[in-house]
């Protein structure tokens, strides 16, 4: 019941940052902010770019720690081929793992930098 009930969350988080990022234009109140000499501070793409680098930062962080729980999982299988088959199966996922991370922020870094400045 739970496992749904988070993808459901998930998803519809996914779905609706885009718009709400797509949505947050400022219909001239930065040219009259700018007049003011008002300083609007963080805009809603700086911090939508700033929570998805953290997210990455912090996915990376897991990467790093199944890779050195699988180098120690290697490490002390002491020849048993059945440890050493998991430890090589979770060095493999985690690298694949790695590869959709860093695809998926190059991609999310190139999306955002083409956000129109507001």
């Amino acid at each position: 019941m739970l496992k749904p009930l988070l993808i459901a969350i998930l998803l519809s988080i996914a779905i609706t940052m885009p718009v709400a990022v797509g949505f947050a234009y400022d219909y001239g109140l930065g040219a009259t902010a700018e007049r003011a000499q008002y300083d609007r501070g963080t805009t809603i793409p700086q911090l939508a770019d700033r929570g998805i680098t953290a997210a990455f930062s912090m996915l990376l962080l897991v990467f790093f720690g199944i890779m050195l729980y699988a180098g120690l999982r290697w490490m002390t299988a002491r020849g048993n081929d059945e440890f050493v088959g998991k430890a090589k199966n979770a060095l493999t996922a985690a690298s694949i793992g790695l590869v959709i991370l860093i695809s998926a922020y190059a991609i999310t870094k190139f999306v955002m930098d083409r956000l129109p400045a507001r």
